[in-house]
């Protein structure tokens, strides 16, 4: 009960829609609107178990025709019942005119198209396209049990918008064999290969406290799923584990996402996440001194140099089928770029990316700038490859390349792209911590220091 000035008055629990089956419909609703079931209702246990479940449910027993959903703050949204002559709506025309609908809002048009691509997927049907309307851009859509609900552009100071996910990625098998014994060639094998892994704990002991949520990527550190498969070294546990990131991503729904790699391809998840999000209105700086535009047919089998491949919708057909999203090359650009892989140097003129070489940025980013203002975006991904920054002032990365950006000319070209776009993803990625890993091998064996996991 609420009380006001004439007193006491019932308070609205939850919006309940009749049906034809209670589960179909729940399911729609739990995933297009990113709810919960109560306690009790999800599927499998039995139904509606809370007492007083629904409408002539027996208190304290389960009502399988009647389910709950609930906001991920536990208050309640929808309520689904089962009925045997269910007779659908018939909107806008036809004999059973809608008795009431769901109105939903979103904060700009590409946020609405991206709902209404899920929408269709989840199994409604479009009804009505206003989505050109200058003043309230607006679709109308029927779920799987007719009922309309609109999804429409409102005021964005009225809109729940996603949060920023720090997301640390300590992947480090996307790195080929051939680096790790050409590049690091001081460690044994097996601890040079995993030593992205290392700079993800580092870098996430160092960066800022974050005020959001933080998650992070389950990463195997033993030899599982390493073997080259269609050109690629380690698919399987590529695969595997970029699944779990698309999962974990799409648990937290975020708005921004902050990447703390690992190695370059920790950047794929995110920014294809994004992309499903903004759709054309998301450009990508990929701040690096490679192009990562290798295929399988590549003769460096590395998946971290295929990440831009992929994102763009060139990579190998079993990853890229797991994305929810690619990227057009006309939006992204290639920032920093002077380390050229000679069989994979073809793939930027041909699929049409733009390349920025470090001497095009030395006195400004308007290049950069200038090239952003040219795609229309207003939303940016910038993926930041430490290797970028110039070997002669500091060795980040796995190898020394020198020549490149100077890490003020790096910060420059960041600063100048947050100040004219909304920057929702950052990745920071490929940084080696050798000193870090050299300490760590002579602390090894020392007396308390024991892993307590074996």
């Amino acid at each position: 009960m609420t009380v006001g000035p004439a007193g006491p008055y019932p308070t609205v629990r939850q919006t309940v829609l009749d049906c034809p089956d209670a589960r179909a419909l729940a399911e729609f609703y739990r995933q297009l609107f990113g709810l919960r079931y109560r306690p009790g209702d999800e599927p499998g246990s039995g139904a509606g178990s809370e007492t007083g479940a629904g409408p002539g449910a027996a208190p304290g027993h389960p009502d399988p025709d009647w389910l709950v959903l609930r906001h991920p703050d536990g208050s309640r949204a929808l309520a689904f019942q089962q009925v045997a002559d269910y007779r659908p709506p018939t909107w806008p025309d036809g004999p059973r005119p809608q008795m009431l609908h769901l109105d939903t809002v979103v904060p700009d048009v590409p946020e609405l198209r991206r709902q209404r691509r899920r929408a269709l997927a989840l199994g409604a049907t479009e009804l009505l396209d206003r989505s050109a309307d200058p003043e309230e851009p607006l679709y109308v859509f029927a779920d799987p049990a007719a009922h309309p609900f609109c999804i429409f552009v409102a005021d964005t100071a009225t809109v729940p918008t996603g949060g920023h996910l720090r997301l640390i990625w300590p992947q480090w098998q996307g790195v080929g064999t051939p680096s790790v014994i050409e590049l690091a060639p001081e460690f044994p094998f097996d601890v040079g290969r995993r030593g992205y892994a290392v700079g993800a704990a580092v870098l996430g002991a160092v960066l800022p406290l974050h005020d959001g949520p933080t998650a992070t990527v389950p990463v195997g550190m033993g030899d599982d799923g390493l073997d080259v498969r269609d050109g690629v070294e380690a698919k399987d546990a590529v695969l595997t584990q970029l699944a779990e990131a698309l999962r974990i991503i799409g648990e937290h729904d975020p708005a921004r996402i902050t990447t703390i790699g690992g190695e370059c391809s920790v950047s794929v998840a995110p920014f294809s996440a994004l992309a499903d999000r903004y759709a054309d209105d998301l450009a990508v700086l990929w701040i690096d001194a490679n192009p990562d535009v290798g295929t399988g047919a590549s003769r460096y089998p590395g998946y971290h140099a295929m990440a831009v491949s992929v994102l763009t919708g060139h990579g190998d057909p079993e990853i890229q089928a797991v994305l929810p999203a690619t990227i057009g090359t006309d939006r992204v650009a290639l920032v920093g770029l002077h380390a050229w892989a000679p069989d994979d140097y073809p793939n930027v003129a041909a699929w049409g990316l733009r390349a920025f070489g470090p001497d095009e940025l030395r006195d400004s980013a308007g290049p950069v700038l200038d090239w952003l203002a040219g795609t229309g975006c207003s939303r940016v991904a910038i993926h930041f490859d430490v290797d970028a920054v110039d070997s002669n002032e500091i060795v980040l990365g796995l190898g020394a390349d020198p020549d490149g950006l100077t890490s003020a000319q790096v910060r420059r070209v960041v600063a100048g792209v947050a100040a004219v776009a909304d920057v929702v993803a950052l990745t920071v990625a490929e940084y080696i911590p050798r000193q870090v890993m050299h300490l760590r091998r002579i602390l090894e064996g020392f007396p308390l220091l024991t892993d307590a996991r074996r």
